[in-house]
């Protein structure tokens, strides 16, 4: 399936540009200038190049002076048409826009951005589009760029998405279409990801990597440790790839802090709110290369950890408090896998995953009538099927041996996929 590219893009420029008065009191903020143009210039520029070839403003009242710098002003024209100007002359000529490449809509009353893109919806369609903010702009050092970098930033995040879409089939969404609701939305970006490195389906099947990338979903909690090095060894350069071990306790994988003298673009994630119940101290810790760490400390917002959280911490990595820790993610990890084998024999489940983490992401023939049996016996699970490829998945977090098996009884008198 072909996907179509993107040539629409949105501006929302109704704002009050409250922040710039009294300046905005008669001018446009959009109007306004940076160094030798016009903020809004800068983003027709960048839209331009990324490919944009229709340009939708969503304005408001005193915005005609943002529409008049968009007009052809002959007179002016005329005026540095002569000898000696013709550098004014090209100045002019790129404020210009072809007839129909540029249509206004109004927002009657200021009501967030997302109703100023709902406004623009009859002149989109169906149409993929772009929304284009010319708040901020950015002053890149194009020499210390890499050669295919040096394009403007719009233009990449076009390229990137149309590849996501036509990965996933689907036109209009970048999570899978119907026909594809068992692969969770991370394998397609994944897939994307080596195929930018150069791997193309083949290769990236016989190395493991599609079988990886169906594993990284959070809501899984399972990952494969070999993949996740080749994946390091192709970014080497490029990105840097973060592993979160969250729920590294309740693993038998190693940990990949085992990988960070061998790879400086690996960030491992660790925190205290799993195996050590210490969700309120929101206290984690980042391990990375020096270099890298050196950057994330420049920019931390000072006095990040509160005295009360440090003082939690640090009772419970204590000894004692550890090795209660680890006992206690050990027994959930004896029932993760007991429960998961009851699962398994049920006839109203169709799948369970494999799980490093404290809860089972299970699918169902009926999710519904699951979800429903469940809370009727008390126990409260998390429903994913909202979420992309998971149209028919539960994720049960692994409690007592008493809730587990409420949790086991509820879902005993479920009929299967064939029972009539």
């Amino acid at each position: 399936m072909k996907t179509r590219k993107i040539t629409k893009a949105v501006f929302p420029v109704a704002g009050l540009g409250t922040r710039f008065l009294p300046a905005t009191k008669s001018i446009p903020k959009e109007i306004m200038t940076l160094v030798d143009r016009p903020l809004i210039q800068y983003a027709i520029d960048e839209a331009r190049a990324a490919g944009i070839r229709e340009f939708i403003f969503v304005t408001s009242r005193g915005k005609s002076a943002l529409e008049d710098y968009f007009d052809v002003n002959t007179e002016l024209e005329a005026a540095v048409s002569k000898p000696g100007k013709e550098d004014l002359l090209k100045l002019l000529e790129a404020t210009n826009m072809d007839s129909g490449a540029i249509a206004y809509v109004r927002q009657n009353r200021p009501m967030g951005l997302g109703h100023a893109v709902w406004c623009a919806r009859r002149l989109i369609g169906d149409e993929p589009f772009a929304v284009i903010l010319p708040d901020d702009v950015i002053a890149a050092d194009k020499t210390k760029m890499r050669v295919a970098h040096r394009v403007p930033l719009s233009r990449q995040v076009l390229a990137i998405l149309e590849e996501l879409r036509e990965i996933s089939g689907n036109r209009r969404y970048l999570f899978p279409a119907q026909g594809k609701r068992d692969r969770p939305m991370c394998e397609n970006t994944i897939n994307l990801a080596l195929r930018r490195m150069g791997f193309d389906g083949t290769t990236m099947t016989a190395h493991g990597f599609r079988a990886m990338a169906s594993t990284l979903l959070n809501e899984q909690g399972h990952w494969n440790p070999d993949a996740i090095e080749r994946l390091l060894a192709g970014l080497a350069g490029r990105a840097v790839l973060v592993v979160d071990e969250a729920y590294a306790e309740y693993s038998t994988q190693p940990s990949a802090i085992a990988l960070l003298g061998r790879f400086t673009n690996l960030v491992v994630l660790r925190t205290l709110s799993k195996a050590y119940a210490l969700a309120g101290a929101r206290l984690g810790i980042t391990l990375a290369d020096p270099a890298l760490v050196r950057v994330l400390s420049a920019i931390a917002p000072p006095y990040p950890l509160a005295a009360p959280a440090v003082a939690l911490a640090l009772e419970a990595v204590s000894p004692a408090a550890a090795d209660e820790a680890k006992r206690r993610a050990g027994r959930i990890v004896a029932e993760r896998e007991r429960v998961a084998a009851a699962l398994a024999a049920l006839p109203a489940v169709r799948r369970v995953y494999a799980s490093d983490a404290n809860y089972l992401l299970v699918r169902f023939a009926d999710a519904e009538a699951a979800f429903r049996a469940l809370l009727a016996a008390g126990v409260v699970v998390r429903d994913q099927r909202a979420q992309p490829g998971l149209h028919d998945a539960l994720r049960l977090t692994i409690g007592s041996p008493e809730e587990n098996e409420a949790l086991l009884a509820a879902l005993a008198a479920l009929p299967g996929v064939d029972s009539p």
